[in-house]
């Protein structure tokens, strides 16, 4: 008897929690070390910004000035991870540099041109939210 209403559980039970599903889309969030807010690292869109990611690297290629030559250095251009928080509202905070290797002078004007211009926050479920945006550039030397 204990058996067989165990196996009628096991049956019922799973199908009660796939119906139970919602259909929310599930954002990953966590607590940002620089500015203590809540940011997601997962959303359903991303922010956007009202300047096109071409025309922006441009401006960056143009702004960058380096505390090395890497051209005798025989080195390949350099990759840089540009970080930072679109808040709900649309406002860029928290801005970081990932792998960063301190080859840029003029760091804060390039963060200027990497974080330009009008944002749009995230969504999740319909819901502007904060979140945590990489913009990965890789500058050619030739």
């Amino acid at each position: 008897m204990k058996f067989k209403l165990l196996f009628t559980l096991l049956l019922i039970l799973p199908s009660s929690i796939i119906f139970a599903q919602n259909d929310d889309i599930l954002c990953v969030f966590e607590i940002d070390t620089l500015t203590n807010l809540q940011v997601y690292t997962e959303v359903e869109h991303p922010p956007i910004s009202d300047i096109h990611i071409s025309h922006r690297m441009k401006n960056v290629g143009k702004a960058i000035k380096y505390n090395v030559d890497f051209k005798k250095m025989g080195v390949e251009g350099p990759k840089y991870y540009f970080a930072f928080i679109v808040t709900k509202n649309g406002e860029v905070t928290g801005e970081r540099m990932l792998k960063y290797n301190e080859t840029i002078a003029n760091l804060d004007e390039v963060f200027d041109e990497v974080t330009k211009g009008n944002w749009t926050a995230a969504q999740c479920n319909g819901k502007s939210v904060n979140s945590y945006h990489i913009i990965p550039i890789h500058i050619d030397m030739h």
